[in-house]
């Protein structure tokens, strides 16, 4: 989306969007992401699962990055929820998380 966005690669796109907004988030699958803010730029590490769909993963890592965001988080620690809730839904078909996963998720925050 980034790329899509800017036409550049994930952290020109990174830069440019950090220009236009306060907190700038360019996730790059099995990579991770990156974070930038202020002029500092946090690099979140992905968790090596079994792919199976990928379906819901980028709105599942906005949910649990936007979660630890309001709630004061540091950029890695949301950044490291919303990649436990990403890579908890690509392991399975579909968009949905199981309330059993959920309870688990909820028990690593």
């Amino acid at each position: 989306e980034a790329k899509a966005f800017t036409g550049k690669e994930p952290l020109d796109a990174l830069d440019e969007i950090a220009n236009m907004v306060k907190v700038a988030v360019v996730k790059v699958g099995s990579e991770g992401s990156y974070v930038k803010s202020d002029g500092k730029v946090y690099k979140i590490e992905s968790q090596k699962v079994d792919v199976v769909d990928t379906t819901g993963a980028g709105d599942l890592f906005a949910s649990g990055f936007l979660y630890g965001y309001v709630n004061n988080l540091p950029f890695e620690e949301a950044g490291r929820i919303g990649t436990m809730l990403a890579s908890k839904v690509i392991t399975g078909y579909g968009a949905k998380l199981k309330e059993s996963d959920w309870k688990n998720i909820k028990g690593n925050l």
